[in-house]
């Protein structure tokens, strides 16, 4: 089970570099347990699909960004590094691949709030990603607490940066 992080408690003293060429159903848990569990990591290269590349890097108001694009933000500075054209794979796949930098913050982008409570706010407005969150974070955020993080509720989800996030999670959570 390569998400199973089991390994990765032997290994604890770090710091840590991780290069791995990540097949496409476990490069985005892994990345992301990893960067929740695994401190001693401090840096990553990893290949993956292309796809999943721009995710991880993708900024606010793209299509590509997403709940994952929060986590790699809040935890890392990452940058694709270089494209990979699988026309340098025998066999050659049907899609490209790219090589992704993750460089672990000092600290996290967002002081003061859990993570775990802060990706659950985000998850919850992914969920329904093309809704505005009044209506995503219904039953979670009032419109009092969306006016004192200074975050409009009218915004979707790929609107707010993870400042914004960690804004509207200290609202919620306070």
């Amino acid at each position: 089970d390569a998400t199973d992080l089991a390994w990765a408690v032997e290994l604890d003293g770090g710091p840590w570099s991780l290069v791995a060429n990540l097949p496409y159903n476990v490069a985005t848990p892994l990345v992301a347990d990893i960067l929740d569990g695994v401190p001693f990591v401090r840096h990553m290269l990893v290949m993956v699909q292309r796809e999943v590349a721009e995710r991880f890097v993708a900024q606010p108001r793209t299509s590509a960004y997403g709940a994952v694009s929060v986590k790699v933000s809040y935890w890392s500075h990452a940058r694709i590094v270089a494209d990979v054209p699988a026309t340098v794979f025998l066999p050659k796949p049907n899609v490209a691949s790219a090589l992704v930098e993750f460089h672990r913050r000092d600290e996290p982008a967002v002081s003061d709030v859990e993570p775990q409570e802060l990706f659950s706010l985000v998850r919850t407005g992914f969920a329904q990603r093309r809704k505005m969150l009044r209506r995503s974070l219904a039953g979670l955020v009032s419109s009092e607490q969306f006016e004192r993080a200074g975050v409009s509720s009218d915004c979707r989800p790929e609107e707010l940066d993870v400042a914004a996030w960690g804004r509207l999670c200290r609202k919620v959570t306070s």
